[in-house]
């Protein structure tokens, strides 16, 4: 049998912070262009058949002790019954979906699939059509609400790739910039090398992407605010980004000359940069604990 043994490193994040001689974020990209906002109207009840069905043994009602995950190579969610972690137990699939979260409610789910947004109701067994993109996506990802959708489009090595925030709550799509193509490419065995994450207070949308094209636009590290896309911030060489447990604050890796050593900043609703950690050996996958102490 193998056994793959994987180092995790704790850092202490109360206490530890101080102004730096971090790279000061700047305010807006220089080239990058400005966001654009295009209203799509609500799905008509006329429409095509919803593709996306729910399948579960019997209604679910939990409140909690709920997993959601996503078949490999397929348009397939799971929803599991974890309460008893060492049995856990396949309640309901639903299939025509992709990218799935829980939002407010613990029994419905929010996905998309093609160009499409819905909603699955686990009590009722209902799956609804919400909205309608633009395009359609080639990855994406919800807020915690499930009231935002950011999302690409393209690829970064033939066709060139966009990145859209959608506001489920207006039915406003924002492009955010827009990227040509770089060819075909490999990439380093480390990561995150491709993020799209919102601040756990839905204000903010983390995008670092690893791929950008030699010119340096966009930069690869960038923050916007979700209220009307426009830049937050952004860091050519900040890498890896966590959010806060709470707020809006975001920590993320300065490589340095030598290697994998650099330190680790963060930046709040400042806008300033912060030296929390001067010195460390490498910062990959990073995750910030449940309580806001420390970072794994």
């Amino acid at each position: 049998m193998r056994l793959a043994i994987a180092a995790v490193a704790v850092l202490a994040l109360a206490g530890c912070q101080a102004s730096g001689a971090a790279q000061r974020p700047t305010g807006s990209p220089s080239q990058t262009s400005i966001p654009t906002s295009t209203p799509t109207e609500p799905p008509s009840p006329t429409a095509a058949a919803f593709p996306s069905q729910l399948n579960c043994d019997r209604p679910v009602t939990a409140t909690h002790g709920l997993a959601l995950f996503e078949y490999a190579n397929s348009s397939v969610l799971g929803v599991l019954d974890v309460s008893n972690p060492l049995k856990p137990v396949l309640l309901c699939w639903l299939s025509g979906a992709k990218g799935g979260r829980f939002n407010q409610s613990a029994t419905q789910i929010v996905f998309w699939i093609g160009n499409k947004l819905g909603t699955a109701d686990l009590a009722s067994g209902k799956v609804v059509q919400t909205d309608t993109l633009l395009a359609e996506p080639s990855e994406g990802f919800f807020s915690s609400d499930g009231m935002q959708f950011a999302y690409r489009v393209g690829d970064d090595t033939n066709v060139g790739m966009s990145t859209h925030l959608y506001r489920r709550g207006d039915h406003r799509d924002l492009t955010l910039y827009s990227q040509a193509p770089i060819g075909g490419h490999g990439g380093p065995p480390y990561g995150p090398l491709d993020q799209l994450s919102f601040s756990p207070d839905n204000k903010e949308l983390l995008d670092f992407y690893e791929f950008r094209p030699a010119s340096g636009t966009p930069p690869r590290f960038m923050v916007f605010r979700t209220a009307d896309g426009s830049v937050a911030y952004q860091l050519e060489t900040a890498a890896f980004g966590a959010w806060a447990a709470t707020g809006s604050t975001v920590y993320f890796f300065v490589q340095g000359e030598q290697g994998f050593v650099g330190e680790l900043d963060s930046v709040g609703p400042s806008g300033q940069a912060q030296t929390v950690v001067p010195s460390i050996n490498g910062f990959f996958w990073p995750r910030a604990t449940p309580d806001g102490a420390a970072m794994v």
